[in-house]
């Protein structure tokens, strides 16, 4: 059975018991209504039946002494409005009597009508003595006597009694039955409402019991399966959503599995194809920082000999060989500096770069700097201007290392920028927790684009291929610069924005940690000492 239709038949259950809890206490309501009813009749009956008593005795009591005022002598009746006021007392007796008789029932209306008809005749010789008293006064006390006195001492001694004895009987029946209706009643919705909150606590027990086993293993599964237990399955008794959930995961499980063995299978064959050509790019590497010493002592002995064979033409007065073992000359280093890149970007990524650490004046590095430097900002008519502080003072740190770093920066600089300006700023101040000094170089060049800087920072990478084609060069000098600053604990960050120039910052920490060199590369005891 599925959830829906548990919910569905929990639902009319409890719309069931509370329909009959609805019906029980309509049927009490009714029950006590007509109860009441009942009682309050017999209490208005009890009560206008002593009001009818009490007016006949003082009606009665007004005759007679009615009667004893006149003289037998005397020819003067009763004034007509005194008789007017005895007859309304009349009227209203027989109309209190009329009421009592219609709201009278069965065995007692007949008692009733008695009465009544008792009191109408007793009514009638009343009203013929009163009307006779003093024209004829003889009359009137004989009606008295013979019909009067019989009729009262009758009704007010024996049938009035007897109904008086009947309504509080009757009285006392409705008072017993209000009570029993309402004990009744009152038990019967105690226990339709007892009856209510058991099934109702039955339904939801079954339906929670249901709901928190399926949950509680859908959750353990769940988990087990995102621990990568993925061959476990869960089961869940049933024909609900809970069971198609449960299955759902467990076909998902099947597939993850599937998944899992071929992700697997391919990530060992990429581990495979990744460790070959790590080993290659290590072999790489490591040939090439082996080969330092043979690849520049050629190019050293070239430079060398084009320097002297250029003294000697010079001194010959030979102008057109001049000029072209100064090219010979250019040629040798610009190769010989291309070697050194990829030479100690290959002893970076081998781990065999030493780092030799020593101290030395800041700002007198960055005047050797700008001393080298200067030839290329005349080529391109560029402006320098130099923003440093007066405490730069002393660093510890591979000199050599931050001045090519920082050359490189500022002939990158040179490079991008015509007719410009270009400011080499430096400042010492506390960066990451550690004191370090800042170089920024700023340059009013051409700038980069946001996908340009994504590339930046890759060997043999530039902004983009026209950048190449125009400016020259490999795209080793900030990929070299960055990865010696790492080395030596700092960073190289830029900010660009095309057309308007950028912003090279390099910081180095002003005392480079010997335990960082010592796990980032080997450094030779003398360099330590």
């Amino acid at each position: 059975m599925t959830i829906r239709k548990r919910l569905g038949l929990s639902f009319l259950a409890i719309l069931g018991l509370f329909g009959l809890n609805l019906a029980i206490y309509s049927w009490g309501t009714a029950r006590r209504t007509d109860a009441v009813e009942d009682l309050r009749l017999a209490a208005e009956r009890q009560l206008l039946l002593n009001e009818i008593k009490q007016e006949l005795t003082d009606l009665g009591k007004t005759v007679n002494v009615t009667s004893t005022l006149f003289d037998p002598t005397s020819q003067a009746g009763v004034p007509a409005s005194e008789l007017s006021q005895f007859k309304d007392q009349i009227t209203a007796i027989d109309e209190k009597l009329h009421r009592f008789l219609d709201q009278s029932r069965g065995d007692s209306r007949v008692a009733v009508q008695t009465i009544v008809e008792q009191c109408g005749l007793l009514t009638a010789s009343w009203t013929a003595a009163y009307e006779n008293f003093g024209a004829h006064q003889d009359k009137a006390l004989t009606e008295l006597a013979i019909h009067s006195e019989p009729l009262a001492a009758k009704i007010l001694k024996s049938l009035l009694p007897k109904l008086e004895d009947s309504e509080k009987l009757r009285g006392q029946d409705a008072r017993m039955n209000f009570d029993r209706v309402a004990k009744i009643t009152g038990q019967m919705t105690l226990v339709i409402f007892i009856l209510s909150t058991i099934v109702a606590a039955a339904v939801a027990y079954l339906m929670s019991r249901h709901l928190t086993f399926g949950l509680q293993e859908l959750k353990q599964g769940a988990a087990r399966l995102g621990a990568g237990e993925l061959e476990h399955r869960i089961t869940i008794r049933g024909n609900d959503e809970l069971t198609d959930l449960a299955q759902s995961f467990n076909e998902m499980a099947s597939n993850l599995f599937a998944a899992h063995d071929e992700i697997d299978q391919r990530n060992t064959e990429l581990a495979a194809a990744m460790e070959a050509a790590e080993d290659a790019n290590r072999s790489k590497s490591s040939f090439l920082a082996n080969m330092s010493h043979e690849l520049r002592t050629p190019l050293n002995a070239i430079i060398g000999y084009s320097e002297m064979l250029m003294e000697d033409a010079q001194d010959s007065g030979e102008a057109n060989v001049v000029a072209d073992l100064r090219k010979i000359n250019g040629a040798a280093k610009h190769l010989l500096t291309l070697i050194n890149d990829v030479l100690d970007l290959s002893k970076v990524e081998a781990g065999k770069l030493d780092l030799y650490l020593e101290p030395f004046d800041v700002l007198e590095m960055m005047n050797d700097v700008v001393s080298i430097a200067q030839p290329l900002l005349e080529k391109n008519g560029n402006r320098l201007l130099l923003d440093c502080a007066k405490d730069l003072g002393e660093m510890r740190a591979d000199q050599t290392k931050v001045r090519q770093s920082l050359f490189n920066l500022f002939s990158n600089a040179t490079k991008f920028t015509e007719q410009g300006t270009i400011t080499l700023s430096a400042r010492r101040m506390m960066k990451d927790g550690q004191e370090q000094i800042v170089l920024a170089v700023i340059d009013t060049g051409i700038g980069m684009t946001p996908p340009q800087l994504s590339r930046l920072f890759q060997a043999f990478s530039q902004a983009e291929a026209s950048t190449s084609r125009k400016y020259g060069g490999t795209g080793l000098g900030l990929a070299l610069s960055r990865r010696l600053c790492r080395l030596m604990g700092g960073d190289i960050t830029v900010e660009s924005e095309s057309g308007k120039g950028s912003t090279f910052t390099m910081n180095v920490p002003v005392r480079v940690e010997e335990s960082r060199v010592g796990r980032t590369t080997g450094v030779s005891e003398k360099a330590r000492a």
